[in-house]
Order: structure tokens, then C-alpha cells, then sequence
């Protein structure tokens, strides 16, 4: 595990970032510049903010498409966008985003300024996703995989691993924002690793409170994806090995009245057999411990006893960390 950052995916509307209407964008504009992904990285107090970019030429379709990364910075989130969007010739086309990466160094309070941007531009989809990296300017200004952008490439990369792990990222913005809402302050999401211009996922990033406290490698993201139901039929990394899963179904209760143990209850379908039950039983309780000294509820084990044991969260409210560093998890795999 390690420090880590985050980045998110968005369309937006056309008329966010220009001064023209949506008819003269398409009527009177000869090149557009598609937005493709945003990005954010922070240095101190000053942010930049990045607008990956599609240039097209409207007039003429078969006309070669070129990509333009512009710039901006200010000391919050609307200034380092309208400096960046003063780089462009043309209109900015954001209907079109597909990410908004943020930069590792990016703090908690900039995270929240970015929840409440794409909170109140009414033009964003709900299926917007976030990932992490470690510098916003360094993995949009990677050549291109298998489309036109950057940001299209992150999108379909997240998809293509779903596909195959079989994780469940819940990081879209409706999700993100639903939890949020409700008080639910740890989240996690994809973490694109950078080496040598060439970009992949690389575990997961988790944020308490909108702030980045740990980085999760292959392994540490399947056992997460189990511990947090959010896995489904699909390939384990662990160790040295991939294990092909069928289905998991996981649960987390309470036993005992006076000093409740924390049960975790997982049931895997899988080719493997038991040969995996002790590894995983194992995995789970070390990431547990792991976060029970960063002080971070990585399982959401709190909202789950409000909701099951109200009562019972209700006397531990106050100091419920202080429940959570001493708490004893027992692991049911079978």
C-alpha cells in the first residue's frame, strides 16, 4: 500500500466553457475542440486543471483529428478551469468528456470541490467514473492505445477489466455521491499506474473523507471487492496465481450483545475449491488490520451496524474509531 490520488469520468455541457450558444458551436465553428477528459493535479495551494482535447475540423470530416492538452491554474477549481479554457482558439465541446483525472497530490479540500462541480453542472450524466493516478498532466500526456484520447482509452480499459476480474468498481459519480450523501466517507477506485508512457490499472486507490489514505495493489483490490460484495464471476489475482470465481456473496453481522464481534461472511463459487478459502480468509483480515491503524473504516462495517444495530451504533457514535482500532474481525469463508 502506498500514498496515492484519483480522477473521474464526465460529460459535461457545451456552453459550461464558451461564450457561444449550442447552434453556433455547430453552425458557424469550422474546428471543435472535443473535450475528452479533464484533469487536476495541485502543487501547494495552486491547482492547474487540464482540458484533454479532440480537435476536429466540422467543415471536413476525413480532415486528420490532433489532440491538444491546455492548461490553467488558479487557487481553486472555477479559476484553474476558466484559465485553462482561455487557451482554447475555438468553443470547448464538454459534452463529449469521458474523465477528470486527479493528480495524487490533490487534497481533500480540492476532492470536494470537485464532487461539488460535478454536482452542480446540471449537464454531467450519472454515469460519469472516477479513477486515480499519480499526476493528472503526466498520464494525459500519454500517446494514445486504441482510440482517439486518452480519456476514451481510460474508460474502456475499466470495462475490459471488469470484464475479466469481475470487480465491480461502484465509481460512478451517482454512486460516489449516493454514499457520500448518506455519510458513507470511504470510498475506492481503479488506480492507473504510468510507467514509461504507457498506462494500465494497477490496483485501486481508497479515499476517507475525500482524502487519499491508501493504495491497494491486484491482490489487496480482489480481497477488498470480496470484503465489500462488490465482487462477481471473474478472475482473482492472488500470490502467484489467478483463482476463477463463479460467484461471491459476502455479509457482514454483529455477534454478541455486550461486546460485539465483527463478522464477515463470504461465500465463493470457484473452481478452486478450498484450496483458496485460507488465503483469502487471511488476505481479509490483514487489510482489515491495516486500516484499523491508518483509522480508516475500509469495509464500511460502521454503516452497515447503523443499519442493523442502531442501538448499538448509536452508544458508539461518539468514539466509533476508537471501536473500530480495537474491534475483533472473524473472516467465514466457505
Amino acid at each position: 500500500m502506498r500514498k496515492l490520488c484519483l480522477a473521474v469520468i464526465i460529460p459535461v455541457l457545451i456552453s459550461t466553457f464558451t461564450g457561444c450558444s449550442a447552434a453556433e458551436s455547430f453552425s458557424t465553428i469550422a474546428h471543435e475542440y472535443l473535450v475528452s477528459a479533464l484533469g487536476f493535479d495541485q502543487n501547494g495551494d495552486e491547482i492547474t486543471a487540464f482540458f484533454e482535447t479532440v480537435v476536429i475540423n466540422s467543415e471536413d470530416a476525413s480532415a486528420e483529428k490532433k489532440n491538444e492538452l491546455l492548461s490553467g491554474s488558479g487557487y481553486d477549481i472555477d479559476t484553474a478551469l476558466r484559465h485553462a479554457a482561455d487557451k482554447a482558439t475555438e468553443t470547448l465541446e464538454l459534452s463529449h468528456c469521458a474523465a477528470v483525472v486527479i493528480g495524487e497530490n490533490t487534497d481533500e479540500k480540492t476532492v470536494k470541490e470537485i464532487f461539488d462541480f460535478l454536482s452542480k453542472e446540471k449537464s454531467i450524466t450519472l454515469s460519469i467514473i472516477l479513477i486515480s493516478t499519480d499526476s493528472a498532466e503526466e498520464l494525459l500526456s500519454c500517446e494514445t492505445i486504441s482510440s482517439v484520447a486518452v480519456g476514451y482509452d481510460i474508460m474502456n480499459m475499466q470495462q475490459a477489466n471488469t470484464r475479466i476480474s469481475g470487480i465491480d468498481y461502484k465509481n460512478r459519480f451517482f454512486e460516489l455521491e449516493a454514499a457520500r450523501k448518506k455519510d458513507i466517507k470511504t470510498y475506492a477506485i481503479p488506480y492507473f499506474e504510468v510507467t514509461a508512457g504507457e498506462y494500465f490499472i494497477d490496483g485501486m486507490t481508497v479515499y476517507n473523507d475525500d482524502s487519499a489514505v491508501m493504495r491497494l495493489d491486484n491482490q489487496e483490490s480482489s480481497v477488498y471487492a470480496i470484503a465489500t460484495d462488490s465482487q462477481g464471476k471473474g478472475i482473482l489475482n492472488f500470490s502467484d496465481r489467478q483463482i476463477k470465481v463463479e460467484s461471491v456473496k459476502t455479509d457482514c453481522v454483529l455477534k454478541g450483545e455486550i461486546a460485539p464481534k465483527i463478522v464477515l461472511k463470504t461465500e465463493i463459487k470457484s473452481e478452486a475449491g478450498k484450496e483458496c478459502e485460507h488465503e483469502i480468509k487471511e488476505s481479509i483480515k490483514n487489510l482489515f488490520s491495516d486500516s484499523q491503524e491508518l483509522g480508516t473504516d475500509l469495509f464500511s462495517i460502521g454503516n452497515i451496524i447503523e443499519r442493523k444495530k442502531n442501538d448499538f451504533y448509536l452508544k458508539i457514535k461518539k468514539d466509533y474509531y476508537g471501536f473500530y482500532k480495537a474491534a475483533e474481525l472473524e473472516v467465514i469463508v466457505k
